[in-house]
């Protein structure tokens, strides 16, 4: 019987609703004019225009994100388990174990905040 603490193998699966949700609020954003400001100021008021426009057009036409799911899931092996907060309770992680192939390695332990996640240090597919 499993418990609470055990170590649990994860695999990403994101479902293809959240996946069309996604794909339908890109498709119908709506953006305003452009802001005139003087160079070097562009990114005073947010992301400008310019670059926000292809990065929506990536998203909506190119970004594959089963590609991506498929590749996290085939490199890094995932698990999930419990662990025991004083504040908080039981708090369910998430985290990746992966062993070099160097049998002399000093075991790393690479813990992130948010926004951050672990994926800012793996190759992309």
């Amino acid at each position: 019987m499993a418990t609470h603490t055990d170590i649990r193998p994860f695999k990403i699966a994101v479902p293809d609703s959240q996946l069309q949700e996604i794909r339908a609020k890109l498709d119908l954003t709506r953006l305003p004019d452009e802001l005139e400001l003087p160079i070097g100021q562009e990114w005073e008021w947010g992301i400008p225009l310019a670059v926000l426009k292809p990065t929506i057009e990536y998203w909506r036409t190119k970004y594959d994100w089963r590609k991506v799911e498929e590749h996290i899931n085939q490199t890094l092996p995932q698990f999930t388990t419990y662990v025991d907060s004083a504040n908080h309770g039981q708090q369910e992680v998430h985290f990746v174990h992966k062993k070099s192939n160097n049998p002399n390695a000093t075991p790393l332990i690479f813990v992130h905040g948010w926004p951050g996640n672990f994926l800012e240090v793996n190759t992309p597919p």
